[in-house]
């Protein structure tokens, strides 16, 4: 479920006569913090009551000329509402969780269930998985687990904007304000431990 607590959801691109499938995880910060996820609890990061009810996969287009290779593919894109780099699985509210769900990585394992019931993903040939930001973190955990999950397919990872370093915020001369959790290595137990992260 999304953090603030409805059922999470995904767009479909189905093409019945490919076996191949590709998944993209949007990206959209994280929060770590009460103000920080009250931030985005009233928006499409936060609810999926704000998700459009459909969606052109501008990222996956099907036109020949701009994705030639991958544009008969079946064509999954998952919205981010979870705000814990899609690792969380947390089921149950709390005052530890400010009252919200951190439930990514359920959201994802969601999806493919429920793809696996009513389509032939299981059968699948080629499988990628990519996001950009907070999805393309969101991709690293879950290749492996992905592989495990379909062995007879070619399981590959294409991350965009998602291999972060540790960080430490810029408080020099003419700083800005940032509104993305603490990146610094210290702060990484505490989110781990909030988002119960599947890793």
């Amino acid at each position: 479920r999304c953090m603030v607590g409805p059922p999470a959801g995904f767009y479909l691109a189905r093409n019945r006569s490919s076996p191949d499938w590709i998944f993209e995880l949007q990206g959209g910060g994280e929060c770590a913090s009460r103000s920080g996820c009250l931030s985005r609890a009233a928006t499409a990061l936060g609810s999926s009551l704000h998700f459009p009810p459909s969606a052109t996969l501008s990222f996956l287009l099907q036109d020949t000329y701009a994705n030639p290779h991958l544009r008969s593919w079946n064509r999954v894109h998952l919205p981010y509402c979870s705000q814990d780099l899609w690792t969380g699985q947390r089921t149950v509210r709390s005052r530890e969780t400010f009252d919200y769900y951190f439930s990514g990585h359920l959201i994802v394992d969601a999806v493919l269930t429920h793809l696996e019931r009513h389509s032939d993903l299981g059968a699948a040939r080629r499988i990628i998985l990519t996001g950009e930001s907070a999805g393309g973190i969101g991709v690293w955990p879950h290749l492996d687990w992905l592989a495990q999950r379909y062995p007879r397919a070619t399981v590959v990872g294409a991350p965009i904007a998602g291999f972060y370093f540790y960080a430490h915020p810029y408080t020099g001369p003419g700083h800005t304000a940032s509104h993305l959790a603490d990146f610094r290595e210290a702060a990484w137990p505490g989110h781990y431990a909030l988002w119960q992260s599947f890793v």
